[in-house]
């Protein structure tokens, strides 16, 4: 979970003032998680190492990691990069000489700094990630895959509520980006085989799709667009939203899955998300529009029949009210999305997620 590596392997970066020294230095360096939940680390394969510029990285069991830290008031901040979810955690804590306490989310955290490693980078882990970089970042991908891909690019004169999948691909310093089906991770690897492309990407687990191109059209898995396949957008195709967009609820669901800029001005920010702590409580966050990340809610004509995280997606209506259910197929998925509407426009309103 997003929650426990931040939670498991902060980076405790407190400043002078706070501190009551006078070493700027005395912040910089390697936190070695000692022990949480009053449970002793057997190792010191867990920690966070300082950069001055309230970036951090985090190296746990679960890899490593790019976070972000600040101090608001008398908590430390904790913020996992949007990549891995945006998630900020916050807690009081306490220095005391090499240690430090933070009590994040219920649990006590112990931290002891090595002096000895005050101003190095964890160099070899770095080296490896960014060698992983470059090997996604030097695939041969077939350039006619890249772009931004839907059923019809134009969206005029849509007066019917069909769904169609998002998709795009597109090059970036890091490698080759995908999106899809809610999903999105830089490629690891490519093949091609007679007439599809088997492609392969992470976004927190593996996923594998089958792109077969078919006179310029896009088909995934065979059932993208009724069977007819995408058509391959500009990636500056300008989207002309209708001015009956909020008549119908679904009219206004499928600009809000296409259009990133139209999605971002019907979000009622400060927006509420809520989720189950790591004591099954349940906690309610509010989300800025600074923290918001693009979501796509289209639905996928294949999620039940996905050998992994199945689920099924439904709307419930009610007047100017709106939920979208996601549930999983014998997984634990579990997810809301709340929609109202507002001064006679559709607004995202709240969401969450109680997926186990």
């Amino acid at each position: 979970m997003k929650k426990v590596m931040i939670i498991f392997g902060a980076l405790i970066i407190i400043s002078c003032f706070l501190t009551n020294c006078n070493n700027s230095d005395s912040i910089s360096g390697k936190w070695i998680v000692k022990s949480a939940m009053g449970i002793e680390s057997k190792d010191d394969k867990t920690y966070m190492i300082l950069n001055d510029d309230n970036t951090a990285i985090e190296k746990n069991n679960f890899g490593e990691f790019k976070r972000t830290w600040s101090i608001k008031g008398n908590e430390l901040c904790l913020k996992a990069s949007e990549e891995d979810g945006g998630i900020e955690s916050c807690g009081s804590f306490k220095l005391d000489g090499n240690k430090l306490i933070w009590n994040v989310m219920e649990i006590e955290i112990i931290y002891q700094k090595n002096k000895n490693l005050e101003l190095e980078t964890d160099l070899e882990g770095i080296e490896e990630v960014e060698a992983e970089r470059e090997a996604e970042a030097s695939l041969n991908f077939p350039e006619e895959l890249i772009g931004n891909w839907s059923c019809n690019c134009g969206y005029q004169g849509l007066d019917e509520a069909d769904s169609y999948p998002s998709f795009w691909i597109k090059e970036t310093s890091e490698g080759y980006e995908i999106w899809h089906a809610r999903t999105q991770g830089i490629i690891k690897e490519f093949e091609l085989t007679d007439n599809s492309y088997i492609l392969k990407y992470d976004d927190y687990e593996e996923h594998i799709v089958e792109l077969e191109l078919n006179n310029n059209r896009l088909n995934i898995n065979g059932l993208t667009c009724g069977g007819s396949g995408m058509e391959r957008c500009s990636l500056d195709e300008k989207i002309n939203i209708p001015d009956h967009v909020d008549s119908d609820f679904n009219i206004f669901f499928k600009y809000f899955n296409t259009d990133s800029v139209f999605q971002i001005s019907r979000v009622k920010f400060p927006a509420k998300y809520k989720e189950f702590s790591d004591y099954m409580e349940i906690i309610e966050k509010t989300i800025s529009q600074d923290d918001y990340y693009i979501k796509d809610l289209t639905v996928d004509l294949t999620s039940e029949k996905k050998k992994m995280n199945a689920y099924t997606q439904r709307t419930v209506l009610k007047e100017f009210k709106a939920k979208i259910e996601i549930r999983g197929i014998q997984n634990g998925i579990n997810l809301d999305y709340e929609f109202e509407k507002i001064d006679g426009k559709w607004n995202l309103t709240a969401w969450s997620d109680f997926s186990m």
